[in-house]
């Protein structure tokens, strides 16, 4: 059963105590932090940090000091689940007034290429649009491009370098009937 934990701007302790708690392994995060994974608070956020520590960290190579960039508290974090189980997640973040940015996506990686990341996706184009954006923009991954496009999104600019990754911005209008998302 798919199911979504949204927590919307969690406080500065709430963010350290989850930055805190991701150094343990997904499955224990949410327990370390005090919290339950489905609990909407430090215990989901836990969960996903923890989730973001696995794919950009270990698996990446990311600096933990690019992936805690102290915009957490400022940002809607999404937690995508199969019953219990944590599968993905992600964050976003208004940069106007019609804008909204989504930043770290990140599935675990047995459940890559089984329509989660799109799932995922959509429920974060669902919130984005419903709380008034009219376009989202990310910076992807050049491995993940076909998956973006496949979301309805566009490259716009030159290819860039990120975390030592290399990326492309790309963006999504909300009102000109985008690809439809997969």
């Amino acid at each position: 059963m798919r199911r979504l934990v949204v927590v919307v701007e969690p406080d500065g302790d709430l963010v350290e105590q989850a930055v805190a708690a991701a150094g343990e392994s997904i499955d224990r995060a949410a327990m370390s932090a005090g919290g339950q994974r489905t609990d909407g608070d430090v215990g989901s956020v836990a969960t996903m940090f923890a989730l973001r520590r696995v794919v950009f960290v270990t698996e990446q190579g990311v600096d933990r000091s690019i992936e805690w960039d102290g915009l957490d508290e400022e940002a809607t974090h999404f937690l995508a689940l199969d019953g219990n189980r944590p599968v993905g997640t992600a964050r976003l973040r208004w940069v106007d007034d019609e804008t909204a940015k989504c930043e770290r996506v990140a599935v675990q990686a047995a459940d890559r290429n089984t329509g989660w990341g799109g799932w995922l996706m959509g429920a974060v184009h669902d919130h984005a649009a419903a709380v008034g954006a009219t376009r989202c923009v990310l910076h992807a991954q050049q491995a993940a491009l076909e998956f973006y496009r496949k979301q309805g999104y566009r490259p716009v600019g030159e290819p860039f370098s990120e975390a030592g990754i290399p990326h492309r911005k790309m963006v999504r209008t909300f009102d000109e009937g985008a690809a439809e998302p997969t």
